[in-house]
């Protein structure tokens, strides 16, 4: 069974929008009010993304709150479909870190086509 943490989930949901957007970690870090090393522990998944800080992120990357959550939901409903765990609490990797982001870019690129 493949197993992905929440909050790897939603960092690198985070940085996909930065990414397609072609913004820079500094410019989002600008507008969140937060250092570059915080944005890559939240992109990386080992530290939680706060409401507050999701919305300072959907400000800087122009997108909604709506959008970022109906993407992250339809990430989950389909780590669901194909058999995949999600876990919640403290990150840590319990499968090569090359599997999990290869799981993950799959799940995210389909939640685009989705959206």
């Amino acid at each position: 069974m493949e197993i992905l943490n929440f909050n790897f989930i939603v960092g690198r949901l985070m940085k996909y929008y930065r990414q397609e957007r072609n913004i820079a970690q500094g410019d989002i870090c600008k507008v969140m009010e937060i250092k570059q090393p915080s944005l890559s522990k939240i992109e990386s998944g080992y530290q939680p993304l706060t409401i507050e800080r999701l919305n300072k992120f959907c400000k800087a990357v122009h997108a909604s709150q709506y959008q970022f959550s109906k993407a992250l939901e339809i990430i989950l409903r389909q780590a669901g479909q194909r058999g995949i765990k999600i876990v919640y609490g403290k990150f840590e990797y319990t499968e090569p870190l090359f599997r999990s982001n290869n799981i993950i870019n799959i799940l995210i690129y389909d939640s685009m086509l989705t959206i």
